[in-house]
């Protein structure tokens, strides 16, 4: 399973199948951020309770975050919730050890992740910020494309 995950104060999520397949996208608030990733832990634990010596992939690509100079006023006071987020998902990467991977992707693929997701509109105006989890969709869909789980749309019907 793919999570990808656009961090946030309103976080962006999207899954996909082993396969590279939509599963679902959707906006959390923190706290409902953190009771997905609780049940997303429990149910991959038990899996591996349940089958040790399968090998159970859960991939998270979750959109990096570093504060910029030019946006370091803007933050001052802020508990920085993109942060918060990337440690909770690292943390739950950490406890899963080998049954989990963290892929961290710069920010600014999300122009190209947008094209290549058919949302076109917000990567050609820089002024119109996409919904979350359109965005964690588009990074969810970059990842795949490059992962050679999905076809690139210039190679599509």
């Amino acid at each position: 399973m793919f999570i990808a995950i656009d961090p946030g104060a309103n976080t962006g999520v999207a899954t996909f199948t082993n396969e590279g397949k939509d599963i679902k996208r959707t906006v959390m608030r923190e706290a409902e951020f953190l009771n997905f990733l609780k049940m997303v832990y429990s149910s991959v634990y038990a899996q591996a309770v349940d089958k040790p010596e399968s090998k159970i992939g859960l991939t998270f690509i979750i959109e990096d975050f570093h504060l910029r100079m030019d946006k370091a006023l803007d933050q001052t006071g802020s508990n920085m919730p993109s942060s918060q987020i990337i440690g909770s998902v690292k943390m739950i990467d950490n406890l899963l050890d080998e049954r989990s991977e963290i892929i961290m992707q710069r920010p600014d693929v999300l122009s190209t992740a947008l094209k290549w997701a058919g949302f076109s509109k917000y990567a050609n105006n820089r002024r119109l910020h996409p919904p979350d989890d359109i965005a964690a969709y588009s990074h969810g869909v970059f990842h795949l494309i490059n992962a050679g789980l999905r076809k690139h749309p210039i190679f599509e019907d």
